[in-house]
């Protein structure tokens, strides 16, 4: 399986440390156990976020 890298912005950093404890771990289970594994699976974007 092909390993995915996430990168943040420095906004979404700083996003990221504006949020409680309990939302930066359920963050961390959802990039680490969906995106990293299939960065592919979900909804496409719609509308101005399509792309």
């Amino acid at each position: 399986m092909t390993a995915y890298q996430i990168l943040f912005s420095k906004r979404a950093q700083k996003d990221v440390a504006q949020l409680t404890t309990k939302q930066k771990a359920k963050l961390k289970d959802i990039l680490l156990n969906l995106v990293a594994e299939n960065p592919y699976a979900g909804k496409a974007l719609k509308g101005d976020l399509a792309g």
